[in-house]
């Protein structure tokens, strides 16, 4: 247990001290920032266009560095979610229970909303055989539909699969891993 609570403090250490090199780094940047506006004013003030013009050139330096970052923070993301990627792409849906009384599968396919609409009606089509299927067989109306994708099982340590995780269906329906069964 004590070595537990060692290595705990052994990472909050570790990260304590890269904020506060983080937040070091960026007060050093914001007082240059600063200095370059005061310079620029005063250089202004004196009438001095060509050292107002150079200050004023580092403070829109780091403005468009920090745009630069922060687009290619967001084009990076776009990647990850998938969500609004110029590519159509297809995903395959399993279900089951858990003793293969029923099973079926369906394919969406598009982008962004348009994914999320055909996703919705081919859930409600689901919805709708599972239920007739029951009806059919009065003997299965207790059955439980699991999801059996891989990728939608909840692995939180695994965030780089956190694109891929579907609360409107993880939420509805459990995973069943197939491989075990």
């Amino acid at each position: 247990m004590k070595k537990a609570f060692y290595y705990i403090y052994e990472v909050l250490k570790i990260v304590i001290m890269a904020i506060s090199f983080i937040l070091k780094i960026i007060y050093f940047i914001l007082k240059k920032v600063a200095n370059n506006f005061v310079c620029a004013g005063e250089a202004l003030l004196k009438g001095e266009i060509y050292n107002f013009i150079k200050h004023l050139f580092y403070v829109f330096r780091f403005f468009f560095i920090i745009w630069l970052i922060s687009m290619s923070l967001y084009i990076y993301k776009m990647a990850l979610v998938g969500e609004y990627t110029p590519y159509k792409y297809s995903h395959y849906y399993g279900f089951q229970t858990k003793n293969k009384e029923f099973t079926t599968s369906f394919i969406v396919n598009g982008t962004g909303e348009e994914k999320a609409l055909d996703k919705q009606k081919k859930l409600q089509e689901l919805e709708q055989k599972f239920n007739e299927f029951k009806q059919k067989n009065p003997q299965y109306k207790d059955l439980k539909l699991y999801v059996i994708n891989p990728e939608l099982e909840v692995k939180l340590w695994k965030f780089w699969t956190w694109a891929f995780y579907e609360p409107s269906i993880t939420d509805k329906y459990p995973y069943l891993d197939v491989k075990n069964n």
